[in-house]
Protein backbone atom coordinates (compact mmCIF):
# COMPACT_ATOMS: atom_id res chain seq x y z
CA UNK A 1 0.00 0.00 0.00
CA UNK A 2 1.49 3.04 -0.95
CA UNK A 3 0.34 6.46 -3.36
CA UNK A 4 2.97 8.65 -5.26
CA UNK A 5 3.73 12.04 -5.09
CA UNK A 6 1.10 13.03 -7.43
CA UNK A 7 -1.99 11.63 -5.76
CA UNK A 8 -4.22 14.26 -4.32
CA UNK A 9 -4.55 14.58 -0.50
CA UNK A 10 -8.05 13.15 -1.45
CA UNK A 11 -7.05 10.10 -2.84
CA UNK A 12 -4.41 9.46 -0.32
CA UNK A 13 -6.97 9.75 2.76
CA UNK A 14 -9.34 7.14 1.26
CA UNK A 15 -6.43 4.71 0.86
CA UNK A 16 -5.95 5.66 4.40
CA UNK A 17 -9.46 4.96 5.51
CA UNK A 18 -10.48 2.37 3.11
CA UNK A 19 -7.41 0.11 4.30
CA UNK A 20 -7.80 1.14 8.09
CA UNK A 21 -4.02 2.09 8.48
CA UNK A 22 -2.71 5.27 10.08
CA UNK A 23 0.01 5.66 7.69
CA UNK A 24 0.29 5.56 3.68
CA UNK A 25 4.37 5.80 2.49
CA UNK A 26 4.82 8.38 -0.21
CA UNK A 27 6.80 6.60 -2.70
CA UNK A 28 8.96 7.92 -5.96
CA UNK A 29 11.34 6.12 -8.48
CA UNK A 30 12.81 7.90 -10.93
CA UNK A 31 13.20 5.02 -13.39
CA UNK A 32 10.23 4.19 -15.03
CA UNK A 33 10.42 -0.02 -14.28
CA UNK A 34 9.57 1.24 -10.65
CA UNK A 35 12.88 -0.06 -9.28
CA UNK A 36 15.18 1.96 -6.98
CA UNK A 37 12.28 3.61 -5.14
CA UNK A 38 12.55 6.59 -2.66
CA UNK A 39 10.51 7.09 0.45
CA UNK A 40 9.23 10.80 0.07
CA UNK A 41 6.88 10.63 3.37
CA UNK A 42 4.79 9.15 5.36
CA UNK A 43 1.08 10.63 5.58
CA UNK A 44 -1.25 10.34 7.96
CA UNK A 45 -4.84 11.85 8.48
CA UNK A 46 -4.00 14.56 11.16
CA UNK A 47 -1.51 15.33 8.84
CA UNK A 48 -3.51 15.62 5.80
CA UNK A 49 -5.49 17.42 8.14
CA UNK A 50 -2.73 20.18 9.26
CA UNK A 51 -1.83 20.89 5.69
CA UNK A 52 -5.06 21.76 5.11
CA UNK A 53 -5.45 24.06 7.83
CA UNK A 54 -2.11 25.79 7.28
CA UNK A 55 -2.78 26.52 4.02
CA UNK A 56 -6.42 27.48 4.20
CA UNK A 57 -6.41 29.13 7.60
CA UNK A 58 -6.56 32.86 6.24
CA UNK A 59 -8.71 31.99 3.44
CA UNK A 60 -11.50 30.30 5.23
CA UNK A 61 -13.96 31.70 2.93
CA UNK A 62 -12.95 29.61 -0.31
CA UNK A 63 -13.31 26.40 1.74
CA UNK A 64 -16.44 26.73 3.78
CA UNK A 65 -15.69 23.36 5.88
CA UNK A 66 -13.21 25.03 7.96
CA UNK A 67 -16.06 27.22 9.23
CA UNK A 68 -18.30 24.68 10.35
CA UNK A 69 -18.01 22.90 13.88
CA UNK A 70 -15.42 20.14 13.59
CA UNK A 71 -18.28 17.58 15.34
CA UNK A 72 -20.38 17.94 11.83
CA UNK A 73 -17.66 16.84 9.71
CA UNK A 74 -17.50 12.88 9.84
CA UNK A 75 -13.62 13.13 10.83
CA UNK A 76 -11.61 12.77 13.90
CA UNK A 77 -10.92 11.35 16.64
CA UNK A 78 -14.01 9.59 18.08
CA UNK A 79 -13.65 8.25 21.94
CA UNK A 80 -16.84 6.74 23.50
CA UNK A 81 -18.30 8.96 26.11
CA UNK A 82 -17.92 8.00 30.15
CA UNK A 83 -21.17 5.88 31.40
CA UNK A 84 -22.77 6.21 27.62
CA UNK A 85 -22.27 2.92 26.26
CA UNK A 86 -23.36 3.56 22.83
CA UNK A 87 -22.23 7.47 22.37
CA UNK A 88 -19.53 8.08 20.13
CA UNK A 89 -18.63 12.00 20.95
CA UNK A 90 -16.00 13.42 18.96
CA UNK A 91 -12.95 14.02 21.34
CA UNK A 92 -11.70 18.01 21.23
CA UNK A 93 -10.22 20.34 23.39
CA UNK A 94 -10.15 24.03 23.97
CA UNK A 95 -6.91 26.20 23.26
CA UNK A 96 -6.61 26.96 27.50
CA UNK A 97 -6.84 23.25 28.04
CA UNK A 98 -3.34 22.02 29.63
CA UNK A 99 -0.93 20.30 28.32
CA UNK A 100 -1.65 17.43 30.82
CA UNK A 101 -5.41 16.66 29.80
CA UNK A 102 -4.38 16.94 25.97
CA UNK A 103 -1.74 14.00 26.60
CA UNK A 104 -4.05 11.80 28.60
CA UNK A 105 -6.82 12.32 26.26
CA UNK A 106 -4.60 11.22 23.64
CA UNK A 107 -3.45 8.24 26.13
CA UNK A 108 -6.75 7.22 27.37
CA UNK A 109 -8.52 7.86 23.67
CA UNK A 110 -5.37 5.61 22.17
CA UNK A 111 -5.42 8.18 19.37
CA UNK A 112 -2.65 10.19 17.30
CA UNK A 113 -4.62 13.40 17.35
CA UNK A 114 -7.20 15.67 18.86
CA UNK A 115 -8.75 18.80 16.96
CA UNK A 116 -8.59 21.99 19.16
CA UNK A 117 -11.79 23.85 18.38
CA UNK A 118 -12.78 27.55 19.67
CA UNK A 119 -16.16 28.19 21.65
CA UNK A 120 -18.31 27.54 18.09
CA UNK A 121 -16.59 23.96 17.83
CA UNK A 122 -14.60 25.31 15.00
CA UNK A 123 -10.96 24.02 14.08
CA UNK A 124 -8.15 26.17 15.16
CA UNK A 125 -5.38 23.87 15.31
CA UNK A 126 -4.56 20.21 15.85
CA UNK A 127 -2.37 18.60 19.20
CA UNK A 128 -0.86 15.41 18.13
CA UNK A 129 1.42 13.15 19.43
CA UNK A 130 4.02 14.24 17.37
CA UNK A 131 3.61 17.72 18.40
CA UNK A 132 5.12 15.69 22.25
CA UNK A 133 8.66 15.49 20.15
CA UNK A 134 8.91 19.37 19.76
CA UNK A 135 8.96 19.33 23.45
CA UNK A 136 11.79 17.13 23.80
CA UNK A 137 13.85 19.43 20.86
CA UNK A 138 16.54 21.54 23.14
CA UNK A 139 14.88 19.74 26.01
CA UNK A 140 11.81 22.34 26.46
CA UNK A 141 9.76 19.83 28.34
CA UNK A 142 12.22 20.22 31.38
CA UNK A 143 11.02 23.98 31.61
CA UNK A 144 7.14 23.52 31.66
CA UNK A 145 4.53 22.64 33.94
CA UNK A 146 2.31 20.30 32.72
CA UNK A 147 -0.63 21.06 34.79
CA UNK A 148 0.06 24.58 33.84
CA UNK A 149 1.16 25.07 30.43
CA UNK A 150 -2.09 25.44 27.55
CA UNK A 151 -2.20 23.87 24.50
CA UNK A 152 -2.27 27.18 22.81
CA UNK A 153 1.14 27.60 25.05
CA UNK A 154 2.64 24.36 23.66
CA UNK A 155 2.13 25.33 20.43
CA UNK A 156 3.22 28.76 20.17
CA UNK A 157 6.49 27.50 21.55
CA UNK A 158 6.21 24.61 19.14
CA UNK A 159 6.08 27.06 16.18
CA UNK A 160 9.69 29.57 17.50
CA UNK A 161 11.45 26.57 18.46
Amino acid sequence: LQAGPYDNLKEVALKILQNDVCTVPIIHSSSDDGSFPQLLHLASLSGILKCIFRYFRHVSGSLPVLQLPICSIPLGTWVPKIGESNGRPLAMLRPSASLSAALNLLIHAQVSSIPIVDDNDSLLDIYCRSDITALAKDRVYTHINLNEMTIHQVKFLSFIS
